[in-house]
């Protein structure tokens, strides 16, 4: 028997392009008291962040929807989005383990929550690698 991945754990291969598919419900976003917070993906910001270990600064991969070529949100009213992850982000780093976390910000209150909280980030060594 094997240990179960967590349900955030994400693995990419170093130098490969991949893309994640994250919904945002009442399901993971809670407000102080633990209650649900109705979400919509209008006048939100999203941010995803890859560090060796969390107190790292800054981030050694960082996304945004500020770029939609980083982040885009595709389907608002059903709280849908991508985030898109290139060679460039990844062909660089030491295959390992890292960690990264996913936060929402609302523009027009301020306020900020935690949708994926700090997961297992990997990325691996592929057997063949060509560069176009």
């Amino acid at each position: 028997m094997g240990l179960l991945a967590p349900v955030n754990a994400l693995t990419i291969y170093r130098g490969a392009s991949k893309t994640l598919e994250l919904t945002v419900n009442k399901a993971n976003v809670f407000d102080e008291d633990g209650k649900p917070v109705p979400v919509v993906l209008q006048s939100v910001k999203l941010l995803f962040s890859v560090k060796c270990f969390a107190s790292e600064q800054p981030a050694i991969i960082q996304k945004t929807t500020d770029a939609p070529a980083e982040i885009t949100i595709t389907a608002p009213y059903a709280g849908k989005a991508k985030i898109f992850l290139l060679p460039a982000d990844t062909q660089r780093l030491d295959p390992g383990v890292y960690t990264y976390d996913v936060w929402l910000y609302f523009v027009l209150t301020g306020q900020r929550y935690i949708i994926v909280e700090p997961s297992t980030f990997e990325i691996k060594l592929p057997v063949s690698f060509s560069p176009l």
